[in-house]
């Protein structure tokens, strides 16, 4: 889980395609060394159906690490993704061991968590 957060403080998009910015522009700002910073040109492109002008955008980018509140939302989705994934796993498995085992699917879990879906009872063949 990465602990920082890419967060744009700076955009500005120049008229066609205006090759530089000034520094005046950006001097205001508190600039930090780690600040990520991006010159993007594009020519433009015309044809009949998809076009668009020539452009430029100046771009910049900073790290700050998360707050305990955005961690603390971040541990929760990882929980719930884990639950989601054991129980995918399980259903996954039941019907496996029915294919190849023609044994009925296990109802029970090792754990307190939620029972997977039920699973249709019907053995599926290929009719070549």
């Amino acid at each position: 889980m990465d602990n920082f957060i890419e967060e744009t403080i700076y955009e500005k998009d120049f008229s066609a395609g205006t090759p530089y910015f000034k520094f005046s522009e950006i001097a205001e700002l508190d600039l930090q060394p780690d600040d990520k910073i991006y010159f993007q040109m594009d020519d433009g492109y015309y044809s009949e159906n998809n076009s668009w002008d020539s452009f430029s955008r100046l771009t910049i980018d900073r790290s700050r690490p998360k707050t305990e509140s955005e961690l603390a939302k971040d541990r929760e989705y990882l929980e719930k993704l884990k639950a989601k994934s054991k129980a995918e796993r399980f259903a996954q498995y039941n019907k496996l061991k029915l294919e190849f085992d023609g044994t009925e699917p296990d109802i029970t879990t090792t754990s307190s968590e939620e029972k997977s879906p039920s699973i249709p009872r019907t053995r599926r063949t290929n009719i070549g």
